[in-house]
């Protein structure tokens, strides 16, 4: 496996995992499991460009910051335009809540990181 593949593992396992359990829909369309799938497709994309933003393999332009905040904001709302929301946080919490504490706390943590120079294109 490549260097620039190992750096981005974790973020391509979610997006591979967020695109599985989308198509978990047609399993069982009552799940929350697509829901969950959403937003962790939307919060890996975000960090995963974050990241590369970071490692300096592309450049930091208004556009690609937009586009990150923009998934962030459809991950949110993915949650929270929910039909019956506050039922569906108490009785299935894990996947409403989980995924998107991950996705914003990923994102943060990508955002204020300092990359050494030794990852980054160079």
């Amino acid at each position: 496996m490549g260097e620039g593949m190992l750096k981005h593992l974790g973020s391509t396992i979610a997006i591979v995992l967020g695109l599985i359990m989308i198509a978990a829909i047609a399993a069982q369309p009552q799940s929350s499991l697509p829901i969950a799938g959403a937003v962790t497709l939307f919060g890996a994309l975000a960090y995963r460009s974050c990241k590369r933003r970071g490692l300096g393999e592309v450049p930091s332009t208004a556009l690609r910051k937009g586009l990150e905040t923009a998934a962030l904001v459809a991950a949110v709302l993915v949650i929270l335009l929910q039909a019956d929301l506050k039922r569906r946080l108490i009785l299935d919490p894990v996947p409403n809540i989980l995924p998107i504490l991950w996705a914003l706390v990923a994102y943060a943590i990508a955002l204020f990181r300092k990359y050494p120079a030794s990852l980054a294109k160079g």
